[in-house]
C-alpha cells in the first residue's frame, strides 16, 4: 500500500435519510471517503518491464513465456456505502484513451459504485495510457512497423488486471490490510473483500473497446458494461475527434491519405488479439 486518502462520510439527515441537504440528489455527491493507492507485482510476459517492449517468446509467433515480474500500480475507491455496509462486489474500471487509473475517481463512476455498493478497482491500460504517449509518438513518427509492441503491452494489461483481482480477493496480506477494512455501526472493522465477491467490469470509450477483449479473457469477471465502445478500433479512431492527435505525426511518415487508410487496416490485424474485434469473432 503506497498511500491511503481518508475522509469522513457525511452524517445521514434524520428526516430525509439523505447524507445532508447537498447530497440528497445523487450518489456522485457523496464522494469516496477512502482511496487506496498501491502497487502489486505480477507476472511479466514482455521482454522487459515497462512501456515499449514486445512479448517474450522462444520462437517467433510462439506462445509468450514468463520473463519475471513487473510492478503495477492500482487505486481502489471505497464509497461510503461499502465502508458502512460492506461490499457487494468489485467493479473494475477501464479508463479512456491515453488517460490513467485516476479517471475512476470521476463522479459518474462513484455514482455507480455507491448505488451498487461496490468497491472500484482501476489500473492503467498498459500500452494505451498517458504513460505510453512517448512510445506511441515514436511509433507514429517513424517506426510504424514496430506497432506490435502496443498490442503486446495491452495483452500484458490483461494479465495485470486479472492478477490485481486475485490479489484483492485471495491474497491475505493485501485484502486483510487495515485500508481494506470497513467501519461497522458496532465499531468493528470487518474485511471488505473475499474470494466469494463477484467482479464486474465497466469500460468507457477505449476502456470499452479494449475492455471487451479483456473481459472475455478474464477468469474472474461475470458481468460487463461497455459504454461508448465499438469495434474495430482503427475504424472508430478515424471517426473520433481525438484522432487528430495521432494523424499529425502519422502524416510525417505516410503522406497519401489512401496509404494511411491501408496502414490503419493493416494495423487492425495487429490489434485484434487485444480488442473486441479479435475476441468477438469466436463463437
Amino acid at each position: 500500500i503506497d498511500e491511503v486518502e481518508e475522509e469522513s462520510c457525511p452524517t445521514p439527515d434524520d428526516k430525509t435519510g439523505a447524507r445532508g441537504p447537498e447530497e440528497a440528489y445523487g450518489a456522485a455527491k457523496w464522494g469516496v471517503p477512502r482511496k487506496v493507492w498501491g502497487t502489486v507485482r505480477v507476472p511479466s510476459y514482455t521482454t522487459s518491464p515497462g512501456p515499449g517492449f514486445g512479448l517474450s517468446r522462444v520462437f517467433a509467433g510462439g506462445v509468450p513465456i514468463y520473463s519475471g515480474e513487473v510492478e503495477v500500480r492500482f487505486v481502489v475507491s471505497l464509497p461510503c456505502a461499502v465502508l458502512e455496509q460492506g461490499a457487494k462486489g468489485i467493479l473494475q474500471f477501464g479508463h479512456g484513451l491515453l488517460a490513467h487509473r485516476g479517471e475512476s475517481l470521476q463522479g459518474y463512476v462513484v455514482e455507480v459504485a455507491e448505488n451498487s455498493r461496490m468497491a472500484v478497482l482501476a489500473l492503467d491500460w498498459t500500452g494505451m495510457s498517458r504513460f505510453d504517449i512517448p512510445v506511441l509518438a515514436r511509433l507514429l513518427l517513424a517506426h510504424l512497423g514496430e506497432f506490435g509492441v502496443v498490442t503486446a503491452q495491452l495483452q500484458q494489461a490483461f494479465v495485470n488486471g486479472a492478477a490485481a483481482i486475485w490479489y484483492l480477493r485471495d491474497h491475505a496480506p493485501l485484502f486483510s490490510h487495515a485500508a481494506f477494512r470497513g467501519v461497522a455501526a458496532n465499531g468493528s472493522t470487518p474485511l471488505l473483500f473475499s474470494r466469494k465477491l463477484p467482479v464486474h467490469f465497466y469500460g468507457v470509450s477505449m476502456g470499452a473497446i479494449i475492455g471487451a477483449g479483456y473481459a472475455l479473457s478474464s477468469p474472474f469477471i461475470s458481468k460487463v458494461v461497455l459504454s461508448v465502445g465499438g469495434t474495430p478500433f482503427t475504424m472508430l479512431m478515424t471517426r473520433s475527434s481525438n484522432f487528430k492527435v495521432f494523424m499529425a505525426p502519422l502524416q510525417l511518415q505516410i503522406v497519401r491519405p489512401a496509404h494511411i487508410r491501408m496502414a490503419l487496416t493493416a494495423l487492425q490485424q495487429i490489434l485484434d488479439p487485444a480488442e473486441a474485434a479479435g475476441w468477438l469473432s469466436h463463437p
